[in-house]
């Protein structure tokens, strides 16, 4: 009415101010990155993408074939549903900072051995800066999926491990329960960044791999390792036109300061071979500074293909339980070695012998409830028949001299039988009929302790009168159960937690005695079987490289990089 009461001159004058001032307050300005803190005050700088956008593509978005990915998609579903569809990292005032942090975290994914590429980085950048609300809002999807997939590969793994192996690793509850959970905690964080790793493997070896993981990554990106030549084995002392690149190949790994020249030409040096002897170690070969074919192999292993060994053990640490608190003991079937841990501290350290490549020893995990001081053995209808009955033909006083007896039928009370009595070289399958135990003592096959966890495979932690062999880098040697170096150490230790603790002058007066005793532990402490073809020494935390003697690694290699 204010406009009416005016002349027309000054009527029409003020209605094209008016007009003017309109068009310019709602011609929108170019897009610029608000300052800290100025966000919520930009309230109209882009549409929110509305409930109905990402409603709509959730409901039309493709069903994976394979059951992970799709229990996965349906929990970011699921979430965006509870949450009424609305976005969780686009605002009003663009990208939230919480978004670009996640960003952050997933393009350095690489550093726990993940792919970046896994987690649609490249389309998740092309979105970032697309203004319309369509786009705002497949941006916000994207990254709900690559967190929830990230979350998972970090917590379950990659390529899960096969049936067959489910009792050493993680059973999952109800994984689109467990995903919805996740980002519900995810998005409420204050630092996304902790929260992930809280998430990822806490065990000290799957640290030194992460830690191993980065310093390759930077040799590779340095240019690798020169190419040491093959030719005839080089021993200490000897001069060779090799050792001038076989320095650098050293030295550019560390094993050897930089600068250093042999006083004599071409000369392999006490100094070179020291530095030789630890490379060696690093790959379980034999220290002895000799460099024959096996060496020169490792010394010509690049960057590259170590970086592959260590992601996919950083894998199988992600199928480990997390729960490694209380007294646990590890044993990596792959670097031959038991560790005792408790609350995930190395408390004790042995070497192992484990199966033949012919008797791999199982995966699987269980407890120890007791040991067995003075153990017999009753022996394996299988080995009986391959290893004893042709040493008891070649000499007929054999199953005396080592103290074995023949029983009459498998059940324990049944009628002892002189070997003498017996044709063994005309036996046969009749061998079948008989038990063949060896006597409790110090030329027991199991040694003079045994420890016991019921499983279905019937492997044990046992002694061994063959001390010889744990001299040697490879020690699969056994018939599937796990010799122990010095296992009155391994007894003690575990006894030592009894209500009535036991010393170790006790547990030796009882071997002494050669009387056959089962002693209960109180608390039943778990034991599991892994096998890791990268580890981390206890006690230095150098990563070694062993041998991947069961053929896993290739296995697991072809489906985690499946693709890649």
């Amino acid at each position: 009415m204010y406009l009416r009461n005016l002349n027309s001159s000054f009527s029409l004058t003020l209605l094209l101010s008016t007009l003017l001032f309109l068009i310019f307050i709602y011609t929108p300005a170019p897009a610029q990155t608000p300052p800290a803190g100025m966000a919520d005050s930009m309230h109209s700088q882009l549409p929110l993408p509305d409930s109905f956008g990402l409603k709509t593509i959730l409901s039309n978005a493709h069903q994976p074939i394979d059951s992970r990915t799709r229990a996965i998609q349906d929990a970011v579903a699921e979430w965006y549903r509870q949450r009424d569809y609305a976005p969780a990292w686009v605002t009003r005032a663009g990208v939230s900072p919480k978004a670009q942090n996640l960003l952050t975290i997933l393009t350095e994914s690489w550093r726990d051995g993940l792919e970046p590429r896994d987690y649609n980085i490249e389309k998740i950048e092309q979105l970032w800066h697309l203004p319309s609300p369509a786009n705002q809002a497949t941006l916000d999807l994207l990254l709900s999926e690559a967190l929830a997939l990230y979350l998972v590969d970090n917590m379950e793994g990659v390529s899960p491990p096969p049936a067959l192996q489910k009792q050493v690793y993680t059973s999952s509850q109800s994984l689109t329960t467990k995903v919805v959970l996740h980002l519900k905690q995810a998005a409420a964080t204050d630092n996304l960044a902790q929260y992930i790793a809280l998430k990822q493997p806490g065990h000290h070896q799957y640290q030194e791999l992460k830690k191993g993981l980065a310093r390759y990554h930077a040799l590779a990106n340095s240019g690798g390792f020169p190419t040491v030549p093959s030719g005839p084995i080089l021993e200490p002392g000897m001069v060779d036109t090799r050792i001038p690149v076989l320095i650098q190949r050293l030295q550019k790994e560390g094993f050897l300061q930089d600068r250093y020249t042999p006083a004599k030409k071409n000369h392999y040096s006490p100094r070179v071979v020291a530095a030789i002897r630890a490379f060696q170690r690093t790959f379980n070969l034999p220290p002895d500074g000799i460099i024959g074919c096996d060496t020169i192999i490792a010394l010509n292993t690049s960057p590259a293909t170590l970086i592959q060994r260590i992601r996919i053990n950083m894998e199988r640490w992600r199928w480990v339980s997390r729960q490694l608190t209380g007294k646990q003991i590890l044993v990596n079937i792959a670097a031959y070695q038991l560790t005792v841990l408790n609350d995930g501290k190395p408390d004790l350290h042995l070497p192992v012998i484990v199966g033949h490549l012919d008797n791999k020893t199982p995966l699987f995990k269980k407890n120890i409830r007791s040991l067995v001081i003075n153990p017999y053995w009753n022996v394996p209808l299988r080995i009986v028949e391959e290893e004893l009955l042709p040493n008891q033909i070649a000499d007929p006083h054999y199953f005396q001299d080592n103290h074995f007896r023949i029983f009459e039928g498998r059940a324990e009370n049944r009628t002892e039988i002189d070997p003498q009595s017996i044709d063994w070289r005309t036996i046969g399958k009749g061998i079948r009929r008989y038990r063949v135990r060896q006597d409790p003592g110090p030329q027991n096959s199991l040694g003079q302790l045994k420890f016991i966890f019921p499983n279905k495979h019937n492997i044990y932690l046992h002694g061994t009168p063959s001390q010889n062999l744990f001299a040697s880098t490879n020690r699969a040697y056994s018939h599937g159960c796990i010799r122990v170096s010095q296992p009155i150490r391994l007894a003690h230790y575990l006894l030592q937690a009894n209500r009535r603790p036991w010393s170790l002058q006790q547990i030796q007066a009882v071997m002494n005695s050669g009387a056959h005793t089962v002693v209960l532990l109180d608390t039943p402490i778990p034991v599991q079987m892994l096998y890791m073809t990268v580890y981390a020494d206890p006690e230095t935390k150098t990563l070694t490289f062993y041998r991947d003697i069961y053929t896993k690694d290739t296995q697991l290699t072809n489906r985690f990089f499946a693709g890649q």
